[in-house]
């Protein structure tokens, strides 16, 4: 019998999919026979729940500037700061559950990998193209993405065996499209 392995999943609720990743990651370590905890970013911090709502109500523009302002390669001493002083409650259930497994579905947060973690931690790039480089922060084993651009764009940072190309699963909330288009009485049309 295989050993079941203790699964964290790091992700946030910030939009492009990062929840829906982290959810058909769980079920797929599930079916692996792994005992899997998500854990998203706004449910255990303050500066999460802040994300969060300013996520939601910043324009577009102020979006796209802080999104820019840190698209760089490596963190910066005042990213380290922001991250270690914002999501400390992370590192120390890191270190208090000590997973044998880490994924991260959100950028930045394997900046929050404690120095003595032993198991193996990985990054799920939700971003196609030319993903934002925050997702090369941190302490990584493997950066999964999910399109030959991207990997050809982090193979210009990182060593390329480092990076791998997988679709990974999404979290499937709704019927199929066929399941759906039957149980609408109107004329509705369901774009994904």
């Amino acid at each position: 019998m295989m050993k079941s392995n203790k699964v964290l999943i790091v992700t946030a609720g910030l939009g492009n999919g990062h929840k829906a990743a982290a959810n058909g990651l769980r079920q797929q370590e599930r079916e692996r026979g792994n005992d899997v905890t998500i854990l998203a970013i706004e449910d255990i911090s303050i500066m999460g729940k802040v994300m969060k709502f300013l996520f939601s109500q910043l324009s577009e523009n102020i979006l796209n500037f802080l999104y820019d302002s840190s698209n760089h390669i490596a963190p910066t001493v005042i990213d380290r700061l922001f991250y270690s002083l914002s999501f400390a409650s992370l590192t120390q259930y890191i270190s208090n559950t000590n997973p044998d497994k880490i994924i991260y579905t959100f950028p930045a947060l394997a900046l929050l990998t404690p120095k003595n973690f032993k198991g193996t931690s990985s990054v799920y790039v939700t971003d196609y193209e030319t993903p934002q480089l925050t997702w090369l922060w941190g302490k990584f084993n493997t950066i999964f993405v999910l399109d030959k651009k991207s990997y050809e764009y982090f193979s210009g940072y990182i060593s390329r065996e480092k990076i791998k190309i997988v679709k990974f699963p999404l979290e499937k909330k709704i019927k199929t499209i066929k399941q759906n288009i039957k149980s609408y009485k109107s004329k509705e049309i369901l774009l994904l």
